[in-house]
């Protein structure tokens, strides 16, 4: 079951270009988000194996744009979607090396449920990082949802 929980808040100070995925491969479209605060959920994974475990799948901000180029196939533009507002997720790294530049990230207020890690692997150069779930941090389901398949809405409990 995979759980989306808010998470902190990011402060875009410029503006950027985000391409959204899309279901069909050669459908494309690029939104374009302005600086802002927009609020970044965590999308966790939970497993019964080893205790029910929270695994981090995913960290975005959820943002409000404006579409700038849409096309289907690579040349057919879809004139209808461009300048329509659009919501679209900007992602933010879960893992990576500990030298690298995290610009992005660094502008983000993150809940302390959200420990990094860092250790060093054997098959590469250099000390790694990578968030993880406090397990003593725990979270309750949005009221009203079904578990369907479907990702569900949850919040931190605060204790």
């Amino acid at each position: 079951m995979t759980l989306k929980v808010k998470v902190g808040s990011l402060v875009l100070t410029e503006s950027r270009e985000v391409n959204l995925p899309q279901e069909h491969a050669a459908w494309y479209e690029t939104v374009k988000v302005e600086p802002g605060t927009y609020d970044v959920y965590v999308y966790i994974d939970w497993t019964r194996d080893g205790g029910g475990m929270f695994t981090i799948h995913s960290l975005s901000a959820q943002c409000d744009g404006t579409t700038i180029a849409c096309y289907y196939g690579g040349s057919t533009r879809d004139a209808e979607r461009i300048g329509k507002a659009t919501r679209a997720r900007i992602n933010l790294a879960t893992y990576g090396k500990v030298t690298d530049a995290l610009t992005l990230l660094a502008q983000a207020t993150l809940h302390p449920a959200l420990v990094r890690e860092e250790w060093e692997p054997e098959w590469t150069l250099g000390r790694m990082w990578h968030f993880v779930w406090d397990r003593k941090v725990k979270v309750q389901l949005d009221e009203g949802q079904q578990n369907n398949g479907a990702t569900l809405t949850a919040k931190i409990v605060e204790v």
